[in-house]
């Protein structure tokens, strides 16, 4: 992820995946929420929905909804590295495989 979230072609209202207010194209692009649940110094190096919503509850912006969709992401990966231990590999065809 780029260390610079610059302004991109637009924002837009009622996207911000943790208040549902506007963001902008760049932090939608990168799954990040809005600046004001998540200021800019904060956002630099985040990679995944877990990462993001940790730093949202230390920031104490974090929206109930985003708080289930966190815990949501964390029970699938429980689950993907249940089924890796005991089948023994890594799952072909899953969404991480796309892309």
């Amino acid at each position: 992820m780029s260390h610079h979230l610059k302004i991109g072609r637009g924002s837009y209202r009622y996207s911000c995946p943790n208040c549902g207010g506007p963001n902008t194209e760049k932090r939608l692009e990168h799954g990040l929420p809005c600046p004001r649940c998540l200021p800019e110094k904060d956002a630099s190096d985040l990679g995944d929905l877990i990462s993001i919503g940790r730093v949202l509850e230390r920031e104490e912006t974090i929206s109930e909804n985003f708080r289930k969709l966190v815990e949501l992401e964390r029970e699938a990966r429980e689950l993907i590295d249940f089924f890796n231990q005991v089948v023994g590999s890594r799952r072909v065809g899953g969404p991480e495989d796309m892309g």
